[in-house]
């Protein structure tokens, strides 16, 4: 940054200077004119070659034609240094055209070298990446192995479970069913997501998604406890919440360069909208409406969803799970893959996998056991305590590595 800062002073000086030298052969050339003559660009050139190179004395041009009424020698007076000393700070004034003129071509100059050194520094990058995945999941393989078998069954039962209900005829919990095979679908490839963050080392960033994937199985767990009912009403929220994003696109979209939705458009949305709270309740237009006929107080929260539910002894980790998402002090001071150490992490860590794993286990078990249970067959039972197992054992895993990996690290540092 300083090579380029240099540049950059030294371009503004060139650059300013220009502008002064072309200034003073202005005022010149007015000068030169109610003499009755005009500068030829070869005297222009002389002048600015002269200017250039800092020699301010005298010098001699020679004009064709009529000689030049007197006197001859056209001097600098003070008025005008000060006009050309007004023109040069009016010119520092507008230092975003300087800027713009300065670091476009250096911007350019720079993005092609950086492309140039690309292909190597690619190589030696993904190098050094494969060589960190490989030494964490030595660490971390038993844990993340089962976590990825804990995934997978998941997804295969999921699977199963859609495709049986899809060949039904007739359901007794229709909505019910669709609701939380979506739900399912939806923590699945977000558990797989984390799944992903964890083999690169980045904790934080799995904190962060199990967030999600606890948000998953609370709505899950809360619309099935509450049934048919509640479900209808989540599928039906969608259209307050698509209004609400409409309005704040028609706000934004000329600024972001996008169409805006068209009046008949927008009276669609309302008109959805207004029927939906017509059918419902006119809470039903606030936030987590699509919960009103359980939660009756105004200010409804999602917290109020977990209690409902008895899962809001998870509050801390979704406090913490938080940190990772929003600006807070305490998200950027504490890092998971730091393990407490008040360092800057800007890339993958071996350390901080244990919360994140563990955490992605048992939401992703709340919510397959959910839509299993919704049929409490000997088969679906059997699965969802295969599952519970596994997520214990899980658990284990993760802190058996976790405390290795800790041990390690003190008995480095002594």
């Amino acid at each position: 940054m300083d090579t380029l800062q240099k540049l950059f002073e030294a371009a503004l000086l060139k650059q300013s200077k220009k502008a002064m030298i072309g200034r003073i052969i202005q005022l010149l050339e007015r000068k030169v004119k109610r003499r009755g003559v005009s500068l030829t660009r070869f005297q222009k050139i002389r002048l600015r070659k002269l200017l250039s190179s800092e020699n301010f004395s005298s010098t001699t041009l020679r004009f064709r034609g009529k000689p030049v009424s007197a006197p001859r020698s056209i001097n600098f007076t003070k008025k005008d240094s000060q006009e050309v000393e007004r023109y040069y700070r009016s010119y520092l004034r507008n230092l975003q055209v300087i800027v713009e003129e300065v670091s476009k071509p250096q911007a350019h100059l720079l993005l092609c070298a950086l492309r140039r050194s690309w292909p190597s520094q690619k190589t030696k990058t993904r190098r050094l990446i494969k060589g960190f995945e490989r030494r964490l999941l030595a660490s971390w393989k038993v844990p993340l192995d089962l976590l990825e078998l804990h995934v997978n069954i998941a997804l295969e039962l999921g699977t199963g479970f859609n495709e049986q209900h899809q060949k039904a005829v007739k359901l007794k919990r229709p909505l019910l069913i669709e609701v939380l095979t979506r739900l399912h679908a939806r923590a699945c490839q977000v558990a797989s997501e984390i799944l992903t963050l964890l083999k690169s080392g980045f904790s934080d960033g799995a904190m962060a998604r199990w967030r999600t994937l606890h948000e998953i199985a609370v709505t899950a767990l809360f619309i099935e406890k509450h049934g048919e009912k509640m479900a209808k009403s989540y599928l039906c929220y969608e259209a307050i919440e698509s209004y609400k994003g409409a309005l704040q696109y028609q706000k934004y979209c000329k600024r972001l360069g996008y169409e805006s939705f068209s009046p008949v458009e927008m009276k669609t949305m309302a008109d959805a909208r207004s029927n939906a709270i017509n059918e419902f309740s006119k809470s039903f237009g606030e936030t987590y409406g699509w919960a009103a006929s359980v939660l009756k107080n105004f200010n409804r929260s999602f917290a109020q969803i977990e209690e409902n539910i008895g899962l809001n002894h998870l509050r801390p980790y979704y406090k913490m799970a938080s940190q990772n998402i929003h600006a807070d002090p305490t998200g950027v001071n504490h890092r998971l893959g730091l393990n407490g150490e008040r360092f800057l992490l800007a890339g993958p860590s071996n350390m901080g996998l244990a919360d994140p794993g563990h955490s992605t286990a048992i939401s992703l078990l709340q919510v397959t056991s959910c839509l299993l249970l919704l049929q409490p067959t000997l088969d679906n039972i059997v699965l969802a305590k295969v599952m519970m197992s596994l997520s214990d054992e899980i658990g284990i895993a993760f802190l058996r590595a976790h405390k290795e990996i800790e041990a390690r690290e003190q008995h480095r540092s002594k």
